[in-house]
């Protein structure tokens, strides 16, 4: 079943070097199987089903078209497409060509996603865009206007492909293809910078089609079903050429029609029988949320062998509701997968040749804030992190200090870098970024062996195991502490419920050299006309202060979809926090601990020590005396009976006092002295009630947008 490389024999032993060999070789074996079938609206009875002879007729005549307008082998091509078959086409045929794809989400009504495309235009000096229908004609007139020439000064051209089935079209011979050209630049999403793009070769995408084949136990036998956006390396990859390069069924609906309603994607799982289909976290805890008996009545998912689960931080808890509310119509636990990838690496990285349940890992928390891998032990906090399974075939990880560049030991987290035949040659006309991400040596080792800087922080169990923390850039660092983001941002999204879940972001900034924590986060749709702010931004700062045991200067509160994501749903930290401070956020409501306007009001530190031994008597049901010597966590006060102290004490003196001070001073004494010498201030609330009122069609629009 393995190869002596750890990778699953390929299906029905087609073996070719380059992707265009592979899809005519289908063609001529099985010219009617199924390739590719798109549901419109994501419903089972509107299907579009395309075979591989249709596949190849409409590439050809595709090439056709580009070659008519001048778009010769090696050029860039923007590709352009809402979801549907056209897409694929238009892909293939810039493969049979050996013209360089370049996938890109069409741009909303926003600027900045317009720049976005005309960046990536000028960055890979791309010859044409090609689109279709009445997309076309919305891109047509955008860049006639603003987009007219190349960086070379040559005209950029704009392309309907629906113009190669008009008329007396002819299909266009394909070019030769070898390993090492280009296949397509697939631009990163941006979620730490400006977007790059990413040179994946034919020898690299074939790689990691055999890694996804193993990763994901798919055979001749595998049937997929995807609603993933087919202009990201997950949906386009991960799914569509997974299919073309087994010859298996891809079919496959827009993300909107799956936002809309999520159960359609489970349907059509049960529908065709599928074995293969995943999606990120959020999407999978969107089910679990949505879950009705009565509209799953009939539902079936025993065919599901492989549920992917990537692209952003893999949730306990959603893994454990998704079981609950599936298990009975057939999901097995084992089907799901955990995984990790990134486009430097063309897709995949990590996950389980073998069928198991995900590997659930218990740290303790303080060690683990301290970037120490220690296994948590009873009675103490802890930390539960999903593991995101073993490197798969002969590609190699190794956890490196990023800032000595030398192995880390088992015991510590560190940068994960890669190295293997995955991994790109490289970002398009940046040499410099090249040199330092995609050609690192560690320190102490042989030079001539390069590695991958992936850019994510993690660690190695002893079994290889991986396990994600965060981005490295991400990390917060508060006295000495490491606090990663995501674990933060769960913690916000449960202070309430009309907070959305996947809606929230969290960083720092420098405030009077001091890191100070700031929070973004959505309101939820439904609860826009009924929530109150106060409460809930009351809400945030307790729960933070309460499971993570930090003070939030500034909570933001922001209307539904306006949360900067990437391509593939991953929040967005470093460009929010760069709207944060341009003053660019779509604000609801603003908390801010503000300035001091007064001097400071003295309080008797004495009085300040009596109440906390009236309430430690009264809530922790101790009779000792508090000394002001102790210190807090001696006396027996955890975050929980903090955030409660905190407000009797807000009572007692009738000004607000902030949990996180327990832990800035946690000797009761040196507490007590400088409560008793500093006025805290209340915090004040800004509100912006003016909300557009968004049509059906617009809010399908932004959901889309969101996703994307």
């Amino acid at each position: 079943m393995f190869d002596d490389q750890g990778f699953r024999r390929i299906p029905d032993g087609i073996q070719k070097d380059n992707l265009k060999d592979i899809i005519e070789t289908r063609v001529t074996i099985h010219p009617q199987r199924l390739a590719s079938n798109f549901l419109h609206n994501g419903e089972i009875d509107s299907q579009d089903p395309c075979s591989y002879a249709e596949l190849d007729w409409a590439a050809r005549r595709i090439l056709h078209l580009l070659h008519s307008a001048g778009v010769q082998q090696g050029d860039r091509v923007l590709l352009l497409f809402p979801a549907g078959n056209r897409f694929i086409q238009a892909f293939i045929a810039c493969i049979y060509g050996g013209i360089v794809a370049v996938p890109a989400a069409l741009p909303g009504r926003k600027d900045a996603d317009w720049q976005r495309v005309y960046g990536m235009a000028r960055d890979c000096e791309a010859a044409a865009m090609l689109s279709s229908g009445e997309q076309f004609a919305k891109l047509e007139s955008r860049f006639s206007r603003e987009y007219r020439k190349r960086p070379d000064g040559n005209p950029f051209l704009r392309i309907d492909a629906d113009g190669a089935f008009s008329g007396s079209s002819v299909a266009a011979r394909t070019a030769t293809i070898a390993a090492g050209d280009l296949a397509f630049l697939q631009y990163t999403s941006g979620s730490t910078g400006a977007p790059k793009g990413v040179m994946v070769s034919h020898a690299n995408l074939l790689h990691n089609q055999r890694v996804l084949q193993t990763g994901f136990k798919n055979d001749g036998d595998t049937r997929y079903v995807s609603w993933l956006p087919l202009f990201h390396d997950m949906g386009l990859i991960g799914c569509a050429l997974q299919s073309l390069y087994l010859g298996a069924p891809f079919n496959f609906m827009a993300p909107a029609a799956f936002l809309q309603q999520p159960l359609r994607w489970l349907k059509a799982i049960d529908h065709f029988g599928a074995t293969t289909s995943g999606a990120p976290n959020f999407a999978y805890a969107l089910c679990a949320d949505r879950y009705s008996p009565t509209d799953c009545r009939n539902l079936q998912l025993d065919s599901w062998r492989c549920a992917f689960n990537g692209a952003e931080p893999v949730r306990p808890s959603t893994l454990e509701k998704f079981r609950t509310a599936y298990s009975p119509h057939g999901y097995r636990e084992d089907a799901m997968l955990p995984c990790y990838g990134l486009a430097e690496g063309v897709l995949m990285v990590s996950g389980n040749a073998d069928i198991r349940v995900p590997t659930l890992l218990d740290l303790d928390r303080e060690g683990y804030l301290k970037g120490e891998i220690k296994k948590a032990s009873s009675g103490r906090p802890e930390t539960t992190m999903v593991g995101v399974g073993q490197v798969v075939g002969d590609q190699q990880v190794v956890i490196v200090d990023p800032d000595t560049r030398r192995r880390t030991d088992g015991d510590h987290i560190g940068e994960i870098w890669l190295h293997g035949g995955s991994v790109a040659a490289g970002y398009w006309g940046k040499t410099q970024e090249t040199r330092a991400t995609f050609q690192a040596a560690i320190e102490g080792e042989s030079p001539d062996r390069t590695y991958l800087r992936t850019g994510d922080s993690g660690f190695l169990d002893a079994r290889g195991e991986l396990y994600i923390t965060a981005r490295i850039k991400d990390t917060i660092i508060v006295n000495g502490r490491n606090y990663f983001p995501q674990d933060i941002e769960l913690v916000v999204e449960q202070a309430d419920p009309a907070l959305k879940p996947g809606g929230s972001a969290v960083f720092s900034i420098d405030r009077e050299g001091e890191e100070r924590i700031v929070v973004v986060q959505e309101i939820h749709r439904t609860a826009l006309k009924s929530y109150r702010a106060d409460s809930v931004i009351k809400a945030i700062r307790a729960a933070v202060a309460r499971e993570c045991e930090l003070n939030v200067y500034d909570v933001c509160l922001l209307r539904p979809t306006t949360l900067l994501k990437t391509t593939s749903g991953k929040v967005q930290r470093q460009r929010n926090k760069q709207a944060y401070l341009q003053g660019e956020l779509s604000l609801l409501d603003q908390l801010r601990q503000a300035p001091a306007a007064e001097p400071p009001q003295a309080a008797d530190a004495d009085a300040i020590l009596q109440a906390i031994r009236d309430y430690c008597q009264q809530h922790l049901e101790t009779t000792a005396s508090v000394e002001a010597d102790e210190l807090f966590i001696d006396v027996g006060l955890t975050s929980v009976d903090a955030v409660g102290l905190a407000e009797y004490l807000s009572r007692q003196l009738q000004r607000p006092v902030d949990a996180a001070l327990f832990w800035q001073y946690p000797e009761v004494g040196d507490f007590c002295s400088v409560l008793g010498n500093t006025a805290h201030p209340a915090p004040h609330t800004a509100a912006d009630r003016d909300l557009e009122q968004l049509s059906g069609t617009e809010l399908r629009r932004q959901l889309e947008r969101e996703l994307s």
